[in-house]
C-alpha cells in the first residue's frame, strides 16, 4: 500500500484526540452508547501526530484476567516465591482521596490519590468522559482508583526486589521435594587460573 493510501486509511477523516487516555475514553463512551461493533483501540498517528481510534484486527478470543484470577492461577501452579499479592497491595493502602476538577468545557476529571503505610502517595491518570453528560460519580471514581492502583503495583514490586537483593540468603526450590523451599547460603563465584594450588604448601 502506498504512503498516501496508508494516510487515507489511518488518518484522513478520523477524529483527532490529543492523548492516549482521551482516545480510550472515547472508545468507552461509544461502547456505553452501543455504537461499537467489534474491538477498537487507540493508536498514535504518524501523519498528524495525534491519536485516533479504530477497529483492531481480528485475533483469537482470550479471556481477560483480573488480579484475583492471576493470583489464583499462580498458587495453583505452585508459583509462591516472593511476590506482591493483591491482598498485600490492598493492605498497603491506608487512605484514598478523590480529587475532582471541572474544566472550562464542563468536562469532569477525577484523580485518585492513594496513601500507603509509609506515607508515600500515588496517583494515576484521571478518569474523564468525552461528553460531560455521561459523567457518573461511581464509574469515574472507580476508574480513577484502578488507574492509581496500576501505578502502585510496579512501585511495590521494585521495593520487594530491593529488599530481596539485600538479603544474604536465597530461596531455592528443591526438585526432590515439590512444594518445599530450601534456604541456601549464597557465596561469590571465583574463577582460578589453571594450576593454582587450592591449599598452602
Amino acid at each position: 500500500m502506498s504512503l498516501e493510501g496508508r494516510r487515507h486509511r489511518s488518518c484522513t477523516g478520523k477524529v483527532k484526540h490529543l492523548d492516549w487516555w482521551t482516545a480510550n475514553e472515547a472508545i468507552r463512551d461509544l461502547t456505553r452508547r452501543g455504537r461499537v461493533e467489534g474491538r477498537m483501540n487507540a493508536y498514535h498517528c504518524r501523519f498528524c501526530l495525534t491519536f485516533h481510534i479504530g477497529h483492531t484486527r481480528r485475533q483469537p478470543e482470550r479471556q481477560s484476567m483480573n488480579d484475583a484470577d492471576i493470583e489464583a492461577m499462580s498458587r495453583a501452579k505452585g508459583l509462591t516465591a516472593p511476590r506482591v499479592t493483591p491482598a498485600e497491595l490492598r493492605d498497603n493502602i491506608v487512605h484514598t482521596t478523590i480529587v475532582k476538577h471541572i474544566a472550562e468545557s464542563g468536562q469532569v476529571l477525577r484523580w485518585a490519590v492513594l496513601t500507603t503505610r509509609s506515607g508515600f502517595a500515588v496517583t494515576g491518570r484521571p478518569s474523564a468522559s468525552v461528553s460531560s453528560e455521561n459523567d457518573d460519580v461511581e464509574i469515574g471514581e472507580r476508574v480513577a482508583i484502578d488507574n492509581a492502583t496500576a501505578e502502585l503495583w510496579p512501585l511495590m514490586g521494585y521495593a520487594l526486589r530491593e529488599r530481596l537483593a539485600r538479603e544474604p540468603i536465597a530461596h531455592v526450590k528443591d526438585n526432590n521435594q515439590p512444594g518445599w523451599l530450601n534456604i541456601v547460603e549464597t557465596a561469590p563465584h571465583v574463577t582460578l587460573p589453571v594450576g593454582t594450588p587450592l591449599f598452602g604448601g
